[in-house]
C-alpha cells in the first residue's frame, strides 16, 4: 500500500513540475507549491504533524536563508526539500511512527534509512536534484554524530543545517508519542543547548535573532 502511494505521489509530481505541462496548462509556480504542499501532508498524516508543520517550516527555513544571505533559487530549492524531507517514512512501518516506548535497534535502523529513501524519490522528479541531496542529511549532526553519513560542521552543506534546526524546532512544539508539545521558549532553550553539538551554532542565532524581532 505505502508503495503504492510513493510511486502514485512520484508520478503525479512528476507530471506537474514538468515543464511542458506547465507551458501547455499555465501551470503557475504557486499553484505547484501549493500541490507540494497537499502532497506533504500525504506524508504527514503517516507521522504525528499537523497539517500546517511543512509550511510552517518552509516559511521558516525561507526566512533563515534571506538572512544568510542564501540565492535565491538555493531558497526556493531549500523550501521544495522541506516540504517532502519526510516522504521516505511511508516506508517506515506506522506502528514505529507511532510508537510511544523506546525504539528497539531494528526499528531505530528502519527510521534511520528515511532520509536515503527521501533522497531516493526526491531524486527522480525534475529539477529536484539540490533538494534530494539536501534532504539526504536533514539528520546530520553539527558534531558528526548524526546519519546517514555522519558528516560534521561545514561537510553539512547549510540548507541541511538550516533544514535540520528548522525541523527538529517544529517537532519539538508537537505532540510526539511518547512526550508532550514543549512550548516555544522551551523549543529555543533547546537550539540553545545543543548549538555546536546538533545544529550550526550560526543557525541557532540567526533564528534567535529572528525570533526575537518576532520574524518567526
Amino acid at each position: 500500500m505505502k508503495a503504492t502511494i510513493i510511486v502514485a505521489l512520484h508520478i503525479e509530481i512528476n507530471v506537474i513540475i514538468s515543464p511542458r505541462y506547465m507551458q501547455n496548462t499555465h501551470y503557475s509556480e504557486g499553484e505547484m507549491w501549493e500541490t507540494l504542499k497537499a502532497v506533504s501532508c500525504v506524508i504527514g498524516c503517516h507521522g504525528v504533524y499537523d497539517d500546517e508543520h511543512p509550511a510552517r517550516m518552509a516559511e521558516m527555513a525561507r526566512r533563515i536563508g534571506n538572512e544568510l544571505a542564501m540565492e535565491p533559487q538555493h531558497i526556493r530549492a531549500m523550501e521544495y526539500a522541506v516540504l517532502l524531507h519526510d516522504i521516505g517514512q511511508l516506508h517506515v512501518r506506522e506502528t514505529i511512527m507511532r510508537k510511544p516506548g523506546r525504539l528497539t535497534r531494528e526499528e531505530f535502523l528502519e527510521v534511520q534509512a528515511h532520509p536515503i529513501e527521501s533522497e531516493k524519490v526526491i531524486s527522480l522528479m525534475p529539477h529536484m536534484s539540490l533538494a534530494a541531496h539536501w534532504v539526504r542529511w536533514h539528520h546530520e549532526w553539527w558534531d558528526g554524530s548524526g546519519y546517514p553519513d555522519r558528516l560534521r560542521g561545514a561537510q553539512i552543506p547549510l540548507p541541511s543545517r538550516i533544514l535540520v534546526a528548522v525541523d527538529a524546532f517544529a517537532a519539538m512544539q508537537c505532540d510526539r508519542p511518547y512526550r508532550g508539545a514543549m512550548t516555544r521558549e522551551e523549543a529555543l532553550n533547546e537550539l540553545r543547548l545543543m548549538a555546536g553539538i546538533q545544529f550550526d551554532p550560526v543557525v541557532v542565532k540567526t533564528i534567535l535573532k529572528l525570533s526575537e524581532k518576532n520574524m518567526l
